[in-house]
Parts: structure tokens; sequence; C-alpha cells
């Protein structure tokens, strides 16, 4: 590389700090699919050797009558050896396996790596003189808070992508910062050194009205001087296409990061009113109540760590507070990242009965990824007339959302509202431990439609430009988005396909409801019984830890009597 290039101020190509999300989608898909393979392939095993034994022992019955009883001990045993002998070797298997993927993964991922930061370095050498002539000025590290709004029709959503044959809403503002003179060459295609964070994922296909992304930019000494810059906000705009509008920017404090601070999200949800006009706003509404409050969404993304593995569910039980406080400090609101894991199928446990159901109430795991608090979900009365077509507006919102939820959440309404599920599953899929296939909504006319922060951090000024943010906001929704969503849906005809295929393909994985009835009683009568136990026992901790205290005075007190004692003697000997 010579004194030219992008990466001349790097020092050692850093490849592993990349971590591409694709490949950790297509780990948990292959890793999975190759246990679901070995399992089968060892049930089938043991299922043949289980018929062998029975021959055997039918032979030996029949030959050895007086041996029945020690003949029977010695299958049993040896079964259970074999059982064992079995597991082991698929965990190693399982494990080498696993260990080759990475290999291989980890060089996939640096070969996209390298194809990234290609790109970038070409688009440096194109701007070069640009971007220079800007960094001769910007010298003044700040931290911005910036307010985004886009079209993500043609995006593989908001979040930042290596593989470059997937553009994202964020890899085209970062180039247009970097044309800017805003990033350094040195920090270009590694936004953790920008302490880069945005207070919304959203999905491929869906839109947003207020984006918040936090980081570090170099500007000039006059950039946010008052707060806010509407020169900085005209110039990066000029750069973006019109799908992508900056509203406002300002500066905030260091340690501001858009996504912690984040503490509500609402989203709006559009729907043509043709495929709901055989229900009033009331009934709607009656059903998207049953939505809100805190609930389980483990069947409204994709499964993450939702059940134990058998084998090492004793294991898991005893680091599973721990687990769960990971979770929740690495925890990023999508409309999300998936993270590698290799218990999430039913497939990957084998209980004595072999039924799965059972398997799901005794492995669940009331995942905190999983738990979000829905605050409000509501219908409005009064539908939008979009180019001579009405539609109905769903506004949802709640703490933060994963991957494909407010889709599901949509999909599982409509699909109640059309009369393919019922009420009662939809409470069974939030209330229940069990496995229900809950159908995707279409993206296109899910947008971000506000994001509340903390009020401690202190982004009143993001909302209080000389030009309000909510008619830029307004204008955007009319001039961008709402064509968009008519446009769509006439090319692709997608809500029409959905309720096709909600008739004709989808199963809700329901045609054991009965025995859901019963056994989601029974895990609700012992999910009673462990909280009592909980509690007892947190009681008891708390007693323990009172009486420690209590010890640890005692015995602190008494050397101090002990340490004056001996004082005392010694003063006396001394004046003796």
């Amino acid at each position: 590389m010579n004194n030219e290039d992008i990466f001349f101020k790097r020092g050692s190509y850093r490849q592993e700090i990349i971590k591409n999300e694709n490949d950790k989608k297509y780990f948990n898909k292959v890793t999975n699919n190759n246990n679901n393979n070995n399992n089968n392939n060892n049930n089938n095993n043991n299922n043949n050797n289980n018929n062998n034994n029975n021959n055997n022992n039918n032979n030996n019955n029949n030959n050895n009558n007086n041996n029945n009883n020690n003949n029977n001990n010695n299958n049993n045993n040896n079964n259970n050896n074999n059982n064992k002998n079995n597991n082991n070797n698929n965990n190693n298997e399982n494990e080498e396996r696993i260990k080759r993927f990475k290999e291989d993964n980890k060089i996939k991922t640096n070969e996209m790596r390298k194809i990234h930061m290609n790109d970038l370095n070409e688009y440096y050498q194109k701007y070069k003189e640009e971007i220079e002539l800007n960094l001769k000025v910007n010298k003044k590290k700040l931290s911005v808070a910036m307010v985004f709004g886009y079209d993500g029709t043609g995006y593989y959503g908001l979040g930042y992508q290596v593989d470059i044959k997937y553009p994202s809403i964020e890899n085209l503002i970062e180039k247009v910062l970097f044309r800017c003179g805003h990033i350094l060459p040195s920090n270009v295609g590694e936004l953790k050194r920008l302490k880069w964070s945005h207070s919304s994922r959203t999905d491929k296909g869906v839109h947003s009205l207020a984006t918040v992304i936090s980081c570090f930019l170099v500007v000039d000494d006059h950039t946010f001087k008052n707060d806010i810059n509407q020169t900085f906000i005209d110039r990066i705009n000029n750069y973006l296409p019109p799908s992508i509008r900056l509203f406002t920017a300002c500066k905030v404090s260091r340690s501001f990061q858009a996504r912690k601070k984040g503490i509500e999200r609402s989203y709006n949800y559009m729907v043509p009113s043709e495929y709901l006009n055989n229900i009033t706003t009331n009934q709607m509404n009656q059903i998207l109540q049953i939505f809100i409050g805190i609930n389980s969404y483990h069947n409204f993304t994709s499964k993450r760590k939702t059940y134990l593995s058998n084998n090492n569910s004793n294991s898991n039980n005893k680091n599973n507070n721990e687990n769960e406080k990971d979770e929740e400090n690495d925890n990023e609101e999508e409309e999300e990242e998936e993270e590698f894991e290799n218990n999430n199928s039913n497939n990957n446990t084998e209980i004595e009965n072999n039924n799965y159901r059972l398997n799901e109430k005794l492995l669940f795991r009331n995942n905190s990824t999983n738990i979000r608090n829905i605050k409000s979900f509501y219908v409005e009365n009064e539908t939008i007339e979009i180019q001579g077509k009405s539609w109905y507006k769903f506004v949802i919102i709640g703490e933060s959302f994963i991957l494909y939820q407010i889709r599901r959440m949509m999909g599982f309404f409509l699909s109640i509202v059309k009369g393919y599920s019922t009420v009662e599953a939809l409470e069974l899929s939030l209330k229940s431990p069990f496995s229900i296939c809950v159908p995707t909504a279409p993206p296109f006319p899910l947008y971000l439609f506000n994001v509340q922060f903390d009020p401690n951090s202190n982004v009143d000024q993001l909302f209080s430009n000389p030009k309000p943010i909510e008619s830029l906001q307004s204008n955007f929704l009319q001039s961008q988005l709402i064509p968009r969503f008519n446009e769509i849906e006439n090319q692709t005809n997608q809500f029409k396909e959905f309720f096709n295929y909600l008739e004709n393909d989808h199963n809700f994985n329901l045609d054991d409801i009965d025995q859901l009835r019963i056994l989601n009683q029974q895990y609700q009568i012992e999910k009673e019984e462990r909280k009592k136990q909980n509690q007892i026992l947190l009681k008891e901790k708390q007693e323990t830890i009172e009486i420690q205290k209590q010890n640890l005075s005692i015995e602190k007190e008494n050397r101090k009597i002990k340490k004056k004692e001996i004082y005392s003697l010694n003063n006396n000997n001394n004046n003796e």
C-alpha cells in the first residue's frame, strides 16, 4: 500500500474487528441443520440398536428363562452406556464442525472486509481533493447527534453492512460524512472508532422519520457554536439522495449514545382499508389491547436461546441470570441483529415420551431478550386517503422492539381479523412457553415515527430547530413515504399475496391446541410455585446476609474491646 492509500495511517490491517451479521445468521442455520440431521441419525441408530437388543432379549428369554432378569438388567445398562457414548460423540462432532465453520467464516469475513475497504478506498480516491480540503478546515472533534428520515425501499435496512452486495442507509451516510470531511480517513469503515450509535435499527424495506444517530465527528470552529448549524445540515443533504434527509443536528455530551438513551419508540403501520371492511375500529382495538403490557415475544422474532439444551440444562440454569444480564446490556432495538446459538431447535432435545410440546414446557427459558413492554397499540378511527385509496394507520408504542416483532404483531392481528386464527391462539403465543408459527406482515408500510430520550440526556435542542422538525418530518412523510405506500402496493400486491398465503399455505402449528391448553395451565401453576419458591429463597438469602452483617459487627466490636484491654494491660505493666 502506498502513501496515497486510505489505509496509510491505519497501521496493521485489523480484520478481526468486523463481525458480519449475515455470517452469524448463516452460522445459526448451518449448525442447527447439522444438529438436526445428527439427532435424526442418532435417533435412527438408537432405534435400530433398541430393536436389535429387543430381538436378542426375546431370544434369550426363550432360551434362558432362568436368566431373564439378569439379561434385561445387562441390556439396560448397555443401552445407557451406548446412549452416553453417542451423546459424547455427537458433542465432539458438533464442536469440531463449529470450529471448522468458524475458521471458514473468518476467511470469508476477511475477504468481504477487504472488498468493503477497497470500495471505500475507491470512493476516497474519487473525492480525495475535496476530502483533503475539508479536513484542513475541520480540526475540532465533537460528539454530535443527527435526526434522519429515510425511505427504506431498495436498502437492506439501516444497520451498517460490511458486505457491499447489501447496501444500507448507514453505509451511505458514512460516505457522505466522509466526503464532507467529518470523518478521518483513518476511521472510515470502522464506526466503532466514532462511538457510532443509532436510536433504532429498522429492517429491510422499513422507513423512518426520526432515527437519531450519535457519533464523534470532526468539524470547523464555527460549526455547532450555537447548538444548531443549518450550514452543516444543508451541506450533508446536498450529497444525500432525496430519499434520505437530515432534519436537524446538534452537539451533545460526550457520553450520549442514541441507543442507550432512547427510552420509548413509536412506529406507525399502514393497512389498506379494503382488507379491513368487515370489522369496526372498536373491535380492532379490542384485539390490539391483548398486546399491551410485558410479554415474551419469542414467537414474534427469530428465536434466540428460547429453549435450553436438554444435555446442558443444569449448567444453563445455573448461568441463566448471568446470561440474561449480558443480553440486556447488549440488547439492540430493531425492527436486529442475531447472535450465534446452537440450542434453539426443539429437535436438539430428547425426552423419553418423545413429546416435543412437553419438551418445550420443560425447557422453555424466559429469555430477557425476548421480553418487551408494549405501552400502547391502537388503530386510528379516521382513514387516510392516498391517491384515491384509503388506509388505516396503526400506532405501536413500546420501550424497544426486536427483529420482525412489529410486522409479526400485525401479521397475527390481520390473521385474526380475516378468520385464519383466534384470540386464544394469540394469548397462547404471548403467555405460554410453546412455539407457534406467526405470519410476518409486509415491511413497506412500516415506519419509525418518533423516539423519546431520557430527560437527563439533555437533547431537547435536537427538536428545537429554528425550522420546526415536525414540519420537516411531515413534509417528508407526505412527499416521500405516503406516495411510496400506494406505489409499492399497486406494483407488488404484497397485501393480497400475504392474505393468499394465510389462506392457502400458512400453518400456525396449533393442531394440538387442546393439549396446549392443559400444558399451559400446568405451566402457569408451576410458574407461580417457582415464583413463590424464589421469593422464599430470596428472603432466606437476605436474612442470612443480615445475620452475617450482625456477626461481623459483633466480631468487630469484640476486637475493639480486646484491643483496648491489651492496650490498658500494657500501660499498667509500663507504670509498674
